[in-house]
C-alpha cells in the first residue's frame, strides 16, 4: 500500500482511498455463521468417479480460494464500508457452494460459485459485494451486480466440476 501523507490516507488500490484509522483492525469471519440468503443450488455434477485425482487440487485451491476472497474483501470500498480489514475462514455463507471448474481450454481452472438466488456466477468480486451485505444484515437493499442484474444459468455438461472441499 501506499501512503500519501498529504491527505493522511492510505491508498489499497489506485482507486480506493481507505481511512487509517480503521485499517488496523483485522477480523476472523465465519462467513457459514451468518445469515443468508443462499439457495442451496448444486450443478448437475458429472459422475465423480472420472475425477480422484483433481481432489488433491480442489483441497489446494480452497486455500487459494480463501486467499484471493481475502484479497478481494480488503480493497478500500469493503474496508471503508465495514470499518475493518475482514479475513474470511472457514466455508462460504450458508446456502452457498463453491466449485472449480476446468475452463476445458487448457487454460486453468476458474472459481463458480453456487448459491445465489439468481443463479451462479464466476465473479468473485460481484460474490464479496454480496457477500459484505450478508455481513451488514443488508440483504434487503443490496445492489450488487449479482442482485440487480438478470438471472444466470452456466452450461456445465463439457467442463469438469470439482466441488471446494469443506
Amino acid at each position: 500500500m501506499a501512503s500519501n501523507p498529504s491527505d493522511g490516507t492510505t491508498k489499497a488500490s489506485a482507486n480506493h482511498k481507505v481511512n487509517p484509522r480503521v485499517t488496523s483492525r483485522i477480523e476472523d469471519i465465519d462467513l457459514s455463521k451468518l445469515e443468508s440468503d443462499g439457495t442451496n443450488q448444486q450443478p448437475d455434477l458429472p459422475d465423480p468417479s472420472p475425477l480422484p485425482a483433481t481432489r488433491g487440487l480442489a483441497r489446494l485451491m480452497g486455500r487459494t480460494f480463501l486467499t484471493h476472497l481475502t484479497r478481494e474483501f480488503n480493497n478500500g470500498r469493503h474496508v471503508a464500508a465495514l470499518g475493518y480489514w475482514p479475513r474470511p475462514v472457514g466455508k462460504p455463507p450458508s446456502g452457498y457452494t463453491i466449485y472449480f471448474v476446468n475452463r476445458g481450454s487448457g487454460t486453468g481452472i476458474r472459481v463458480m460459485i453456487f448459491g445465489h438466488p439468481k443463479g451462479p456466477t464466476d465473479s468473485l468480486a460481484h460474490f464479496v459485494e454480496h457477500v459484505v451485505s450478508i455481513i451488514q444484515c443488508n440483504l434487503a437493499n443490496c445492489a450488487c451486480p449479482l442482485c440487480i442484474g438478470p438471472c444466470r444459468q452456466f452450461d456445465l455438461n463439457a467442463v469438469a466440476v470439482v466441488p471446494a472441499p469443506t
